[in-house]
């Protein structure tokens, strides 16, 4: 009796067949295979490059364009103009006049790293100037001291020319707290028989609310009659510590008009890293041997 797992001639012919023609039909499936990628990445590539030169880029990125508005986007993200008030003029003493004007930039994040301005007195040009102006930050623009002969007619600012500088998270900030303002006008004490005129003097006392040592502060001083602009000043502190405070004075020679308000603010360069005070008693580490 013949068993049931016999092979057959054909089974046997078509095993042959196999062991026979095995590598062949590997290196021929290869071979179609590399081809179909390849066919595939050219049909690719031509779509591609259709697509580059052809209008379908065109239309993709009109697409684009009505889906997203771009002028409003770059009009949104520029910065905004700065305001500037009308220029006054200061009666000093005999000739000598300050020169005044408000600016003020409205964005929260540009700075201007450099504001060029100059007055114009009776239509001639004064020599340029140079200032900046934080994010947010309202400051007077001031030529002090101004020499005139004659009668000044008419006075104007120009802005001259502003390079702009986006306000990075990683900028410094300072921060300040002002309380305290006062103002005392002219007065005569007595000292040891003499009599000594005191002359007119605004006082605050301010603090570095940020962890900055600052080399150098600047503040300006203004006085007000309700609203009227009477008289500006300007002074420089050095060497405040962070968290520090501060009381500070500034003192006019001359005669003002009635007082009723006073306005003081700092005016630091918050780009102005050279202001810093830095800790060189401090050990550096070298990290050219850490891990």
């Amino acid at each position: 009796m013949m068993e049931d797992n016999l092979l057959s001639d054909k089974d046997l012919d078509r095993g042959y067949w196999w062991l026979t023609h095995k590598a062949l039909i590997i290196k021929m499936s290869w071979f179609f295979g590399i081809l179909l990628v390849v066919l595939l990445y050219v049909f690719l590539l031509t779509k591609f490059t259709t697509l580059i030169n052809g209008a379908g880029l065109n239309q993709w990125a009109q697409n684009i364009q009505q889906h997203f508005d771009w002028q409003t986007y770059h009009q949104q993200r520029k910065p905004q103009t700065v305001v500037i008030s009308s220029a006054q003029v200061l009666p000093v003493a005999g000739r000598l006049y300050n020169l005044v004007a408000v600016v003020k930039n409205p964005n929260a994040d540009w700075a201007l790293s450099q504001l060029s301005y100059r007055f114009v007195v009776n239509g001639e040009a004064q020599e340029e100037q140079t200032t900046f102006l934080n994010p947010g930050q309202e400051k007077y623009l001031l030529k002090l001291g101004f020499s005139f002969q004659g009668v000044i007619k008419t006075v104007d600012v120009q802005i001259v020319d502003i390079a702009w500088r986006r306000f990075e998270e990683d900028t410094i900030v300072l921060d300040w707290q002002v309380d305290n303002i006062k103002y005392q006008g002219p007065s005569v004490i007595t000292v040891d028989k003499d009599r000594v005129d005191v002359p007119a003097r605004a006082t605050w006392q301010a603090q570095n609310l940020s962890l900055y040592n600052l080399w150098q502060t600047n503040w300006q001083v203004a006085l007000y009659n309700f609203d009227r602009l009477v008289a500006v000043s300007q002074i420089q502190v050095e060497n405040w510590e962070a968290l520090g405070k501060k009381d500070l004075e500034a003192v006019w020679l001359n005669d003002l008009s009635n007082v009723t308000k006073v306005e003081v603010k700092p005016d630091v360069n918050w780009l102005d890293t050279t202001n810093l005070k830095i800790d060189t008693s401090a050990p550096v580490e070298d990290d050219r041997f850490s891990l």
